[in-house]
């Protein structure tokens, strides 16, 4: 059997005893209870401590800085002009009662209403219903109820797709949306996807296909939504005969001069609802 060190033990000395000890079996001889072993002491240096209070701070501020940063949103456009918020299914949690445009003194929308030096309320709340042929939004009817009992008035958009036939499309949107009121929007046809290989006058046939069979139905013009590319670029005079609403988020003004429906950001704030959110403005 080998030792600590390696080496084979031999026969014991002339004179010892065969028997081994506690001793000699490298064990120490019991007095009693054996003593507790005193626990280790930790010495935490001032390097140490600030790095935890850092870390502390941290961790409560974090949250804080997070949430400022949805506190202010875009610019809004100077003059006389009505308000209309645009949501769907990725707007989670909306408190109806409580949707306001908080605008603080730079001119910029604010969440917190305390900070604002003018306020206004919402004149239209618009809301996706269906894409191409079957889709339906998630949040649509329960939103649409839930703008009525808040006494909005309203809108309703279907997202056209170029690959599906466009009267499915309209047909769609109608057996989702049902009758319209008075005071709400015409339907409105959102066109912001164009297939490269599809050309702009076959592109513009389909859109004014699904327009025509909403107009049939509902015996008003629908509004036409796109981009100024689109709106500048793609979409025939035909498609343009009907109310526009324009996506434009790059310069004080869009380039098409003939809306009446302006977003202009998709990176305001409104209190009652979380996140950023899309916001036009009507004239």
């Amino acid at each position: 059997m080998a030792t600590q060190n390696g080496k084979k033990g031999g026969r014991p000395a002339k004179g010892t005893s065969k028997r081994s000890t506690a001793k000699s079996r490298g064990y120490a001889k019991r007095k009693g209870r054996a003593k507790a072993k005193k626990g280790k002491v930790w010495k935490v240096g001032p390097l140490a401590i600030a790095a935890a209070v850092l870390i502390l701070v941290a961790a409560i501020s974090i949250p804080h800085i997070h949430r400022l940063r949805f506190e202010h949103g875009a610019a809004v456009p100077q003059g006389s002009l009505l308000y209309m918020l645009d949501v769907s299914h990725h707007q989670k949690s909306i408190q109806w009662d409580s949707l306001r445009v908080g605008i603080d003194a730079g001119g910029r929308t604010v969440r917190d209403l305390r900070k604002a030096s003018r306020i206004r309320n919402l004149d239209y709340v618009v809301m996706k219903a269906t894409e191409g042929e079957n889709y339906k939004d998630d949040r649509f009817a329960e939103y649409w109820q839930a703008s009525l009992d808040a006494g909005f008035k309203r809108g309703a958009y279907l997202f056209f797709l170029p690959g599906r036939d466009p009267k499915k499309q309209a047909q769609n949107f109608i057996r989702t949306v049902g009758e319209l009121r008075h005071k709400d929007l015409a339907p409105i046809v959102d066109a912001e996807v164009k297939p490269k290989s599809m050309s702009n006058e076959r592109y513009s046939a389909l859109v004014l296909e699904c327009i025509k069979e909403l107009e049939t139905h509902y015996g008003r013009k629908p509004i036409i939504y796109a981009n100024d590319n689109f709106l500048n670029c793609i979409l025939s005079k035909d498609v343009l005969a009907y109310p526009v609403w324009v996506a434009h988020y790059e310069t004080e003004k869009p380039v098409v001069k003939d809306w009446l429906y302006w977003q202009f950001t998709d990176r305001a704030v409104v209190h009652g609802v979380e996140g950023k959110v899309d916001l036009s403005v009507i004239r």
